[in-house]
């Protein structure tokens, strides 16, 4: 497998605040990929926080693994789009999501 861009977005788990599941798999996802695919999007996976290996509960109640062929692809489509999904995330969640780039290749 050639080597992608993983952009990973992390909503910790926090408590005191919320995380609209549903709104978040039947909405938000659906306009993320709608607005990132024409510019680059070609994957979307999602790591629902299930527990450590010690049976306590996970720091990160949801991950999306959002993959592109190109540092420049992932750029380009957040720098397009960016914006108006930041702005949909209050409708999911009052969590601060984590953002990392990431090169990714499998060993």
């Amino acid at each position: 497998m050639k080597a992608m861009t993983v952009v990973s977005v992390t909503y910790p788990r926090n408590s005191g605040t919320f995380f609209d599941l549903d709104y978040y798999i039947h909405k938000h996802l659906p306009m993320v990929k709608a607005l990132l695919t024409p510019s680059g999007l070609k994957e979307v996976e999602l790591l629902r926080g299930a527990g450590k290996l010690d049976g306590s509960p996970d720091n990160n109640q949801m991950t999306a693994l959002l993959r592109f062929a190109s540092s420049a692809d992932a750029h380009l489509s957040f720098a397009q789009h960016g914006q108006q999904i930041a702005d949909d995330i209050p409708n999911f969640t009052d969590v601060k999501a984590v953002i990392h780039v990431n090169e990714s290749s499998l060993a």
